[in-house]
């Protein structure tokens, strides 16, 4: 395509996106900042945790956001694609679409470690906060005491999912209200978006992601088996379509907006419980 019939696209695609009228599938509007504004100071056990508190839900919030975005440009995009023909589509899709459609599909894994991380440092500081007995001590400190005694890095400062999702349930605990926060954070990189996406963040982080709409991914895949050992398969990863991946992202987008209610409803049960104990 010339440059001037790109343009063009592209201010199609602006009209689209920001028209009056309601047409296409329903995108969650933006989410509101309230609860993160600087109000009552809540005077945890360490100063100044209330607000990095609140600076980690702000982020929260900044990414759901930019995701939003996002996802409402590429609707946009898929309304605008079906006006021209596979060979324009293919131009249009390189320049633009692609990259759009590439940052909303890494956004579900990408906000549940980010939630993971914000909730155990809350729950930490309120546990050291409200109980006396409780010690400013993780699970990962020991092997980072190992490592700086043998001259190295901490390779924890960035645990994995699976050890953050273990201190969120050992802390479910001592905060029972934070249950249904980790109930909500299981539907958010879930094994049915996995599925609907061919497991779309994983492939592109560690091996070769499918493509959009053209051209398939052959990959041979090593297995371990009994006898004789070791076998092998070949196969071929499909293109992902943009509306099937657009639908299964946005049902993510709109999960990690409930999963954000609920955090914030925990903030103010953790907080108040603060205040009242700080206040004995």
């Amino acid at each position: 395509m010339e440059s001037e019939a790109l343009v063009q696209a592209y201010q199609f695609m602006i009209e689209d996106r920001y028209s009056r009228v309601t047409h296409g599938p329903q995108i969650e509007g933006y989410h509101a900042y309230d609860l993160c504004e600087d109000g009552d100071s809540v005077e945890f056990k360490v100063p100044f945790i209330d607000r990095q508190i609140r600076s980690d839900l702000r982020e929260l919030i900044n990414c759901q956001n930019r995701w939003v975005g996002e996802l409402k440009k590429w609707c946009a995009w898929n309304r605008v694609l079906r006006e021209y023909g596979p060979e324009e589509q293919w131009d249009l899709r390189i320049e633009f679409v692609d990259s759009v459609a590439r940052g909303c599909m890494l956004e579900p894994s990408a906000m549940r470690d980010r939630v993971l991380r914000a909730l155990n440092f809350a729950l930490h500081h309120a546990s050291m906060s409200v109980n006396t007995g409780y010690l400013d001590s993780l699970g990962s400190d020991k092997a980072d005491r190992a490592l700086l005694s043998a001259g190295k890095v901490p390779r924890s400062r960035y645990l994995s999912r699976d050890r953050q999702t273990k201190q969120a349930i050992d802390f479910v605990q001592r905060w029972p209200e934070a249950e249904g926060v980790l109930n909500l954070l299981e539907c958010i990189d879930d094994d049915a978006y996995r599925q609907d996406s061919m497991d779309y963040r994983n492939v592109s982080s560690h091996s070769i992601a499918p493509h959009f709409e053209r051209g398939i991914v052959p990959y041979v895949v090593r297995t371990v088996t009994l006898r004789p050992g070791v076998s092998y398969g070949f196969g071929d990863r499909p293109p992902l379509r943009h509306i099937e991946a657009f639908s299964a992202n946005r049902l993510q987008l709109s999960a990690m907006r409930s999963l954000l209610v609920a955090y914030e409803s925990l903030l103010l049960q953790v907080f108040e419980r603060v205040r009242e104990r700080r206040l004995q």
